[in-house]
């Protein structure tokens, strides 16, 4: 049991310096204005942009569970919007937002969610899931006049949400159901994890930023910058690509 807790509370700190090295790699490429307006898209109970970017304090946290969305108000201050998981478009304008931050969550965005955990079709998950993911990128590119949208690389060794080694994601549906009543952490199969190509081709036009860990791409993150007023072509090269050696960011 001590070594499990030890084992547990040394991939919490990991994962805490990983977050960490993200946050200073939105400060770095975004260069956030104080009174941004951002929307932390799928931020669960606002924790994670009240720890990493306390600068920014003008944020709307949206997502699909009231409990956590309470948190977010009652414990933060921030404005919230619960959203239906079954929306297609988001319920904001065009360009309501200077910045929406997205981490963790598109590769969720797989369509309904009974349907998508329950789904044993390998060909019916994959073409539901990447039209949603299609939708859901464009939604956020739609509201917000920049945007910062991370994800766990699909090709990394160890596959995020389950800790498997990645050929898990090979395995048909059926198969990788069956591995996970086995498995000893078990996860609700309803993500599609996206590669840099994915990435490039749900948000054109953007950066990505990479981040490495023992050389190889642990996440990525495509990016638009924000445009300053006044300033033409302020958002930088786009198709540029940043990489981020252990937690150091090097543009």
């Amino acid at each position: 049991m001590r070594i499990t807790s030890a084992l547990r509370t040394a991939i919490d700190a990991y994962r805490q310096r990983r977050r960490h090295a993200r946050a200073l790699a939105f400060t770095r490429l975004m260069s956030p204005a104080p009174n941004v307006r951002v929307l932390d898209l799928g931020g669960g109970d606002g924790s994670h942009i009240a720890q990493h970017l306390p600068h920014v304090q003008n944020v709307l946290v949206a997502d699909i569970l009231p409990d956590r969305l309470a948190v977010a108000r009652d414990r933060y201050g921030y404005e919230t919007r619960q959203l239906s998981a079954d929306e297609r478009t988001l319920p904001f304008d065009d360009a309501e937002f200077d910045v929406v931050f997205c981490s963790s969550v598109i590769e969720h965005a797989t369509g309904p969610k009974p349907w998508a955990r329950a789904c044993n079709s390998t060909r019916d998950f994959e073409a539901r899931a990447t039209e949603t993911q299609r939708q859901f990128a464009a939604e956020i590119a739609r509201v917000g006049h920049a945007y910062w949208v991370q994800t766990p690389n699909r090709h990394f060794p160890i596959e995020a949400h389950s800790g498997l080694p990645s050929p898990f994601l090979w395995l048909p549906r059926s198969l990788q159901r069956q591995v996970n009543r086995l498995w000893v952490k078990k996860v609700l199969l309803d993500f599609r994890p996206l590669s840099a190509r994915d990435m490039r081709r749900l948000f054109p036009g953007s950066s990505l930023y990479l981040e490495r860990s023992g050389g190889l791409v642990k996440s990525i993150t495509a990016y638009r910058r924000p445009v300053p007023e006044g300033v033409a072509g302020a958002e930088g090269v786009a198709g540029a690509t940043v990489r981020a050696s252990g937690l150091r960011v090097r543009a």
